[in-house]
């Protein structure tokens, strides 16, 4: 370590060190050998080594620590990009694990001591693979797309995805009739393409921002990164056009409607930092249906807590229908047998005011809290 070898005279040490100098950028290469060992050695003494986190597995958001150093981006005649982007050095010259639509989160003064949810999430925008040393320039996540997502019981949760939008709106304009004025714009969302973001589609609706919906008018994601694998986008990129607001828009979870025969569950109250609120799980059925009909169902829920299933409590079952007009019984419309904690229910006839909403309670008394554990989901009730 440390010893300098003079391969100028010709000796057969200088002849041995030259012939270590493998292509396709092999660690066996010397002189990238070399360069690495520089790299390790001044690593700690470096100003600009920085701590971040990157996502362990693609499209999952979850996430490990890394060290890196930070660079400043420029473009040219030496400008300088805002501290929305920037170039991240990896230590490892010859690092494999990342590519563009890689995911990193810190804060834009790299403070690893705020909350999770106060670091901003970073799209790798741009990749540069050891040339001589690994780099990539991310480029900060300035919002989110939040939509529902079925899962392979039926059940709808709700999704978010950190996104890129736009610096600014394109084509902006009043569209003028004689009957009304109808505004334009144009908007970007760049993002990374995973299982989730493949699913969306042309016409889907999306609140941006916090009171303004847009939806889909165009997607990019056919920019692979291997020639032959079309399913292999880093990135995807969403062309929005503001559309008209709907009753339905929920600008509290910020999610926007979009017509579907999906089955959401919803609970309350919702665990706040460490709280341990116990939870209500449906376990049946394997497959929810998203309308109540004649053929009975069996419904079975187990009430939760740390993600094991707590024993010795009972939960309450009950169900309404929407709009019933008064003086007329439910039950003429459903049946809904309960025994301990499932039940079964069926569609005696038809109901063509509204869904049947039904609950699962876990009483305060049975967990030793202040408030009862609820989770309801709505079916329809009309249809053959």
């Amino acid at each position: 370590m440390g010893k300098v070898t003079d391969i100028s005279k010709g000796c057969a040490a200088g002849y041995v060190t030259l012939s270590n100098t493998p292509r396709d950028r092999s660690r066996g290469n010397f002189f990238l050998k070399e360069l690495q060992d520089k790299y390790d050695a001044e690593w700690k003494y470096a100003p600009n080594v920085v701590g971040i986190e990157y996502e362990t597995d693609w499209g999952t958001m979850k996430f490990a620590p890394i060290e890196v150093r930070d660079q400043r981006v420029h473009a040219d005649k030496t400008k300088t990009y805002s501290d929305d982007v920037k170039r991240l050095a990896f230590r490892d010259i010859m690092e494999k694990r990342f590519r563009i639509g890689s995911r990193f989160r810190f804060s834009e003064r790299f403070d690893m001591d705020i909350p999770e949810g106060n670091r901003s999430i970073w799209l790798a925008t741009n990749f540069t693979y050891s040339s001589p040393a690994t780099s990539a320039v991310v480029t900060r996540c300035n919002g989110r797309l939040g939509s529902m997502e079925t899962d392979s019981q039926g059940i709808s949760n709700p999704h978010y995805e950190p996104v890129i939008f736009g610096g600014e709106l394109k084509g902006v304009s009043v569209y003028t009739s004689e009957t009304a004025f109808s505004p334009e714009s144009e908007l970007t969302a760049v993002m990374q393409h995973n299982k989730h973001t493949a699913k969306y589609y042309i016409n889907q609706r999306f609140v941006v921002g916090y009171d303004q919906v847009y939806k889909v008018k165009g997607l990019n994601k056919f920019y692979s990164q291997n020639t032959n694998d079309p399913h292999d986008p880093g990135l995807m990129i969403l062309y929005l056009e503001i559309t008209e607001k709907s009753e339905k828009d929920d600008f509290e979870t910020l999610i926007a409607y979009n017509e579907n025969k999906d089955v959401i569950v919803e609970s309350t109250p919702k665990p706040q930092g460490g709280e341990s609120i116990p939870t209500i799980a449906w376990t049946l059925p394997e497959v929810f249906p998203s309308s109540l009909k004649s053929s009975k169902v069996r419904f079975a829920a187990s009430p939760m807590q740390g993600g094991s299933e707590m024993t010795g409590v009972s939960l309450q079952f009950s169900y309404e229908l929407e709009n019933l007009p008064e003086g007329v019984d439910s039950t003429e419309y459903v049946g809904f047998d309960v025994d301990g904690n499932s039940f079964v229910a069926w569609r005696k006839r038809p109901y063509m005011n509204g869904c049947i909403r039904i609950k699962a309670t876990l009483p305060a008394s049975e967990w030793g809290g202040d408030d009862d554990v609820v989770s309801t989901f709505s079916l329809r009730m009309a249809g053959l």
